[in-house]
């Protein structure tokens, strides 16, 4: 089965595998337009074979506040009909258990900056405040993912990713709509494949505003890119006044005294803003998640701003770590310790205060 919406802008195919495909149509520049899968309802055993739109506004009114999309009504060999509310519907890209970016399918929200990419992070800000009036931006992402950092692509940018991983690479290209929709923006958006480090260290200084390091969430981390000799290569290729935001999110590694200590050694400015889920009004959202940022610059503007000044973490108190180089990196001292390990390394002196109880 096959149905286009009343607007013809969306079409929806029902497949023998039992997954019902969305698909958006896209206008743009000439060669960009055309029709991109947005998502896969996947609910039906034994195939699905007809689909069909219903109008969202005509179907439950009361409960269809703010909603721009048709919803979906499916059947398959199971004798089972469904109805699909499509409007909250959001893909995320998990490693794990980490979330490296989520986009609503809904193209009135997919221009969202959401998970810990929100207006109010550390990189959000980078962005905001880098951006001298009249001036196009130059902007490099080390760590791919969906491309979430592209929502803040404007007409005439130059955003450069990097990325290892050519799976990645693909789901951000096909599964997710940031790249193309910076695209069609406007702004020149290109994937370098390959180890971040190793393709700027043969590149021509790039001359970026900011330089957003993104590769630091997952579990096991790329040390080489967070070294002193990394950051002097990194630096080769920032304006003058560039930031570097570093993404150092982690549930298991405390990356924010490496960072630091980098800073020190090599006279940048660090500045930690930690936070994020708040949109532009200050409100708390549920597609922004709590984030910790480092910004490192020679900007002494930037850091005195009031909107950097304003964000800033001021009540941490964290010392700088070992200097991280290619000769030297321990992983061992900056490891989260688990919470049942904060208990049980309480218990000698637990037992030895009962035992004097008890002579």
């Amino acid at each position: 089965g096959l149905a286009f919406n009343a607007m013809g802008t969306r079409l929806v195919a029902a497949g023998a595998d039992g997954g019902v495909s969305t698909w958006q149509y896209s206008s743009g520049s000439p060669g960009k337009a055309g029709w991109y899968r947005i998502f896969t309802l996947e609910g039906h055993n034994g195939g699905a074979y007809a689909v069909a739109f219903l109008g969202a506004e005509r179907w439950l009114p009361e409960n269809n506040e703010d909603k721009k999309l048709d919803w979906i009504v499916s059947g398959g060999a199971d004798h089972a009909v469904k109805v699909w509310d499509t409007d909250d519907h959001s893909r995320r890209l998990i490693n794990g258990r980490i979330t490296h970016g989520i986009q609503y399918s809904n193209p009135a929200w997919a221009k969202l900056a959401t998970s810990y990419y929100g207006s109010q992070s550390g990189v959000g800000l980078a962005l905001d405040l880098r951006r001298d009036p009249g001036e196009n931006q130059k902007v490099g992402v080390v760590g791919l993912g969906t491309g979430s950092v592209a929502v803040y692509a404007k007409d005439g940018d130059e955003y450069l990713f990097y990325d290892i991983n050519p799976e990645v690479k693909r789901v951000a290209e096909e599964e997710y709509s940031y790249l193309r929709d910076a695209r069609r923006r406007g702004a020149e958006v290109k994937v370098v494949m390959g180890d971040a480090r190793l393709s700027m260290e043969q590149e021509k200084p790039r001359e970026f505003d900011v330089l957003v390091l993104d590769a630091f969430s997952s579990d096991a981390i790329p040390v080489h890119l967070l070294t002193r000799e990394a950051l002097q290569i990194y630096e080769r290729h920032m304006d003058k006044d560039g930031v570097i935001a570093v993404h150092i999110s982690n549930r298991h590694l405390q990356l924010e005294g490496v960072v630091l200590r980098l800073a020190k050694e090599l006279n940048w400015d660090a500045v930690r803003i930690y936070g994020g889920k708040e949109d532009d009004d200050g409100e708390e959202k549920h597609y922004l998640y709590y984030s910790e940022w480092i910004l490192l610059t020679r900007n002494k503007e930037f850091v005195q701003l009031e909107e950097i000044k304003g964000n800033q973490e001021t009540n941490r108190s964290t010392k700088p770590k070992t200097l991280w180089t290619d000769d030297h990196v321990s992983i061992l001292p900056i490891v989260e310790s688990p919470e049942w390990w904060l208990q049980v390394k309480d218990w000698p002196s637990r037992i030895g205060r009962w035992w004097g109880k008890t002579k």
